[in-house]
């Protein structure tokens, strides 16, 4: 009953505090917090009570005991596919480079839209296709690794052997990156 009469104040001293001034405000926390407090009286301990010690105990005994799924090998599978279609993206980016190479060096400080600036403009947009192929093999593990980590199979062995594929295609598109950067770098000065 008690703290019905303390929400009712609480509401009329909001009501009142917008009709009248926002000073009233303070009155109205006043209310509530006097409405609250225990004048007299034993007050409970804050400590760990036993019982609480016990579920403590059993919720980690519980967790312990969750078995850890194993490595999926058909996700791990996909994986490697994926690697596979990467390094494939990866040959054709080694066999392009050189080629884009020499034409960017020919074209350095050649005029834009000239020939051989035209030439070193297409090699590196091969470059570029061929650097698509690990890109997409990138983003597939990457979803595949977000599949993994935020699904409800707990598979640390899993995502692990996700990550390690993950890590190696990533070297690979961040070296490409840096290669075609460097070539358009070429052409701009």
């Amino acid at each position: 009953m008690i703290a019905w009469r303390v929400l009712y104040a609480y509401a009329n001293a909001m009501f009142q505090a917008r009709k009248t001034s926002i000073y009233t405000l303070p009155c109205a926390a006043a209310l509530i917090l006097g409405g609250c407090a225990m004048q007299d009286g034993e007050f409970p301990t804050l400590a760990t009570r036993n019982v609480e010690k016990h579920y403590a105990s059993a919720e980690s005994d519980r967790q312990a005991s969750v078995p850890v799924a194993p490595l999926n090998t058909e996700i791990a599978a996909q994986a490697r596919k994926m690697l596979a279609k990467a390094q494939k993206g990866q040959r054709a980016f080694a066999e392009a480079l050189p080629g884009a190479r020499q034409s960017a060096m020919n074209a350095r400080g050649a005029a834009t839209g000239g020939e051989s600036w035209a030439v070193a403009t297409t090699q590196i947009s091969a470059l570029d296709i061929s650097r698509g192929e690990s890109a997409m093999a990138l983003a597939d593990l990457d979803q595949l690794y977000a599949d993994q980590v935020t699904g409800e199979a707990d598979s640390p062995a899993t995502a692990q052997a996700i990550g390690d594929v993950r890590s190696k295609v990533y070297d690979m598109v961040q070296a490409q990156d840096s290669a075609i950067t460097a070539l358009r770098a070429m052409l701009s000065s």
